[in-house]
């Protein structure tokens, strides 16, 4: 009979997460016994080996795996709790991520009126959460296209090189925060509405390049901030969690 330690098995998020090798070959071994893990087993080898081999491509670059862990985060978060959302067409969806984008320009103009701090790192969190489910609906890797090739490991200091890069002489306040967002929102925007017309415009390009910068531009005004969006949009999801425990209970069935 196999004896395994329960200290070694932490309940994170209603998911058991082992705390050290030997902890989670035994989980591993565990779990490929029983008939329902067999699946989620597999779906875990593929996903450390994706991440190992993200990783290898760029060993200097930390801001690869942190972006590409994110990105799938949410995917999964968005298959269990926004089932509604993702069952629409690519066309449906991507215009309710510009009304979103919308609605965080407006806040922003808020922000700039009444300096709302903690309505502003809301926003930039919301902000960027949605740069993710934009760019998985345009099967886009932000990792590829954001990711400074610097040695950085937070996503505060891709921030700061971001900023350095692309705004060097601009002064990054909440001014500079609500032109730039409501811009590329409008380019977002712009996008869309010319699908709808089946105009001669390139509307992905548009897309693309729109939810990249406006995922640099919460990226940037995280880091001017001091707000830890890796925390955050954990901690937004966590919270949806909490407020659906069906769902919640459901995906742990599925797994």
């Amino acid at each position: 009979m196999r004896i395994v330690r329960l200290l070694d098995f932490p309940i994170d998020d209603g998911e058991i997460r082992p705390t050290s090798a030997p902890a989670y070959n035994a989980l591993a071994d565990l779990t490929r016994e029983t008939r329902f893990g067999q699946r989620r087993w597999r779906a875990e080898k593929v996903r450390r080996s994706r991440l190992l081999s993200a990783n290898m491509r760029r060993p200097g670059n930390g801001g690869w795996p942190v972006m590409l862990d994110l990105q799938r985060e949410q995917f999964e978060h968005d298959e269990r709790f926004h089932r509604e959302i993702l069952r629409l067409s690519i066309h449906a969806r991507l215009n309710h991520m510009a009304l979103h984008y919308c609605k965080y320009t407006g806040q922003f103009a808020i922000v700039c009126a009444a300096a709302d701090n903690a309505l502003r790192s809301r926003t930039i969190t919301d902000s960027f959460i949605i740069s993710l489910c934009a760019a998985n609906a345009l099967n886009l890797s932000l990792s590829e296209t954001i990711a400074d090739p610097s040695e950085s490991v937070l996503l505060c200091d891709l921030g700061q090189s971001l900023s350095r890069r692309l705004y060097p002489k601009t002064t990054l306040n909440d001014h500079w925060l609500l032109i730039e967002h409501a811009v590329y929102s409008g380019k977002m925007a712009r996008a869309c509405e010319k699908i709808d017309h089946l105009e001669a415009f390139p509307f992905r390009e548009e897309a693309r390049a729109a939810v990249i910068r406006l995922c640099q531009i919460a990226l940037i005004a995280a880091n001017v901030n001091s707000i830890d969006l890796l925390y955050e949009a954990r901690e937004r999801r966590s919270g949806i969690r909490r407020g659906n425990p069906f769902l919640t209970a459901l995906s742990r069935r599925e797994d």
